[in-house]
């Protein structure tokens, strides 16, 4: 009797040919969630901005867009020729820039840097880490806990001692080293280093289409390559010249392959293509190498406490709302983001340098002159004087700014909430209202009484490296909710309106002749318009 071979649990489906059904419906799952990386290296010569030149934009913002229209997800970049470390995010094209360079007071050479799509930065486990102005890291988080580290690398060219490159090839040595094995590793940078063809000699190293000869560079990245098992994709795929060839040289005109995107021989599969784009434009000589890679990226899943979560939000219990975030995702990663000098010429760098930045901004804008014009303020109707005025500040008044204060808000330095002032009765009241009429009486104010702090915010509109693409909300002794003692002072000394002395005015007039309001103000307490009752005056004059 012949035999039939095994049969099938289930009709119509077979074992033997086309596997286990269960084993092939979880690798067609898996293809569906595979997920096609793009990978670039480039040199981009600098990142610093030069007025002198005739380049149509920043920087950041010209290589941000041609890697927009290359469809980069994460690019390595060479040559950044910032100082210390940073980051910055251009808005208008997506990316966020890392950097690592040298310190600010050497010269500025080298600096290598990574450009990443905005929107995966916050998934990542950690943002890049600069290891020195040639070499830097990140981690790009993957499926079954496994993750894949890439390294930007700029290599010293030709010209540098021979204890340049024995140190870089040292650093990068030991950092190759720390990655486990388990690890996906791709190193991307210029390397300055031709490697040829000898695909025989050095095996799985070399593909068989390299282009050029070796050159001693070449030989040291060879080495490494040999010691840490890992194979150069440039060399893997059949392609024209031009795109294999990544720099130009200056003098000869002649193109060469310097500029690499390597990675472990075992996961050469998971590169589909290695090419060099001709169309890039940044004003470098050297041109953008792009590769595509096929990963398994790391699932989205609902993070853990989603459901506890959304149940603050519904029972709209805000504080334990926030605290559930923070324990889910954890803190916000914080940083000075770069700013423009005032002419616009230099980008700032240092985190001293951007506060005195600020300082100077802000200075000139809350201390502006302005003129007033006679004739208009001789021509507003005079009024009798009010005398009530110049009254020191009643215990009415006392017990009306405290019903008015908001509930719920954080506490000042002090840490005293609105609620104690509500709830403490006559004692707390009869006290504050001896200490505002001191302050009446004597002109004086206590110094945090006169503090204000400034938040600056981005508009989103224009460069975030600019000052003026920012507003900036001041909270002082006026702003009720802010601290309690200063928002009374504020709701009561609404009658002072000289930013020079406490309480030099008590409006002798109608007219604003002998009026020195303060340049900004942001926030009228109640009380405020107790001082134009009956004056007329209209709203918009007093914000100066």
């Amino acid at each position: 009797m012949r035999n039939k071979g095994p049969v099938s649990p289930h009709p119509g489906q077979h074992t033997a040919a086309g596997g286990d059904p269960l084993q092939r419906s979880k690798l067609k799952k898996e293809k569906k969630q595979t997920k096609v990386l793009t990978l670039a290296s480039w040199n981009i010569r600098t990142l610093l901005d030069n007025t002198n030149t005739d380049r149509p934009e920043r920087r950041t913002a010209l290589v941000a867009r041609e890697l927009a229209r290359f469809k980069v997800d994460i690019a390595a970049l060479s040559e950044t020729r910032l100082v210390d470390k940073g980051q910055l995010t251009e808005t208008g094209s997506g990316y966020t820039f890392f950097w690592s360079g040298r310190n600010i007071k050497e010269r500025r050479e080298s600096g290598v840097g990574f450009a990443i799509k905005t929107t995966p930065v916050p998934k990542l486990p950690s943002i890049p880490e600069g290891l020195s102005d040639r070499l830097m890291k990140m981690q790009l988080p993957l499926r079954h806990k496994t993750k894949a580290t890439l390294i930007s690398a700029y290599a010293p060219t030709m010209t540098n001692p021979d204890e340049v490159k024995n140190r870089f090839y040292e650093e990068f040595d030991c950092l190759i080293s720390s990655v486990p094995q388990s690890e996906k590793l791709l190193v991307l940078g210029d390397v300055n280093a031709r490697v040829g063809t000898d695909h025989q000699a050095w095996n799985n190293i070399i593909g068989k289409h390299g282009i050029g000869k070796c050159n001693s560079n070449g030989l040291l990245l060879l080495r490494r390559c040999a010691k840490h098992d890992l194979a150069i994709t440039n060399t893997m795929f059949r392609l024209p010249t031009h795109n294999k060839t990544s720099w130009m040289h200056p003098r000869s005109r002649h193109w060469h392959l310097i500029d690499y995107i390597i990675t472990r021989v075992r996961d050469r599969q998971d590169v589909r293509l290695t090419k060099a784009m001709c169309g890039a434009e940044c004003w470098t000589e050297h041109r953008l190498t792009k590769a595509r890679l096929k990963f398994i990226v790391q699932p989205k899943r609902r993070p853990q406490g989603a459901d506890e979560i959304q149940g603050y939000a519904d029972r709209h219990d805000i504080k334990r709302f926030y605290d559930a975030l923070k324990a889910v995702y954890g803190p916000q990663s914080t940083g000075s983001s770069p700013l423009l000098s005032a002419d616009g010429s230099t980008l700032l760098t240092d985190k001293k340098q951007i506060l005195q930045r600020w300082a100077e901004h802000f200075h000139s804008m809350l201390n502006r002159l302005v003129g007033t014009n006679d004739e208009a303020v001789a021509r507003l109707p005079q009024l009798a004087t009010n005398q009530e005025l110049d009254t020191p500040p009643t215990q009415e008044e006392v017990n009306k700014a405290i019903k008015q204060m908001t509930s719920g808000k954080a506490p000042g330095p002090d840490t005293i909430l609105a609620e104690v002032f509500k709830m403490d009765g006559e004692s707390i009241r009869n006290e504050l209202t001896s200490l505002f009429q001191t302050m009446w009486n004597k002109q004086l104010l206590p110094q945090e009484f006169r503090d204000a702090t400034i938040v600056h915010i981005y508009k989103r509109k224009g460069s975030l490296q600019s000052c003026d693409n920012h507003i900036a909300p001041v909270h002082s002794w006026q702003d009720p909710g802010v601290h309690p003692p200063q928002s009374l002072a504020g709701t009561l000394g609404a009658r002072h309106c000289s930013s020079s002395s406490p309480f030099p005015w008590s409006c002798p007039s109608s007219t604003m002749q002998s009026c020195q309001l303060p340049y900004v103000t942001f926030w009228w307490p109640p009380l405020f318009k107790r001082c134009f009752r009956g004056s007329k005056i209209p709203s918009y004059t007093l914000i100066l």
